[in-house]
């Protein structure tokens, strides 16, 4: 897909990738649900609001690709029970 940018045309390559369909990271005005899909939902995944999803910005999408990375399944440091 190619995008305007001033009177120049670029290539977005998080959009399609060499024939396959690459998942765009979508957010939520309302209740800032961050959902990566194909396309734009037309309805919030979590509160069910309609038509309040936008894409995210660069910002939120490097943040949400490196929430994607962390192990959330194994503690750094132990845990004592008190």
């Amino acid at each position: 897909m190619a995008c305007m940018v001033g009177a120049k045309v670029v290539y977005c390559p998080s959009v399609k990738n060499i024939g396959r369909w690459v998942k765009m990271v979508f957010v939520c005005d309302h209740c800032h649900f961050e959902i990566e899909a194909v396309s734009k939902p037309c309805q919030c995944p979590d509160c069910g609001k309609l038509n309040r999803i936008r894409t995210a910005t660069a910002e939120e999408n490097r943040a949400f690709q490196a929430r994607k990375l962390e192990d959330v399944w194994r503690d750094r440091l132990p845990v004592l029970a008190s």
